[in-house]
């Protein structure tokens, strides 16, 4: 991986900050080096979305009331 040595690989092994340095438009998946590293981040950043996805329709269907309309 790009910048993996000295102070900077335990940034790199961090999945909040990959996913951070992935969907900034100005470096995207250009940094990463091997098909690998490519495929980790698209796994993670793909989790997120269905993770946060789940999130907002859990939030969605708590905020029902008992009678089906929205309050």
């Amino acid at each position: 991986m790009l910048f993996t040595s000295g102070t900077f690989q335990s940034m790199f092994a961090d999945n909040e900050l990959l996913l951070a340095t992935i969907t900034n438009p100005r470096f995207k998946l250009s940094w990463l080096e091997t098909d690998d590293e490519i495929r980790r981040a698209k796994t993670l950043l793909k989790g997120e979305f269905i993770r946060f996805r789940g999130l907002n329709d859990d939030s969605q269907s708590s905020d029902d009331s008992s009678d089906g309309t929205l309050s």
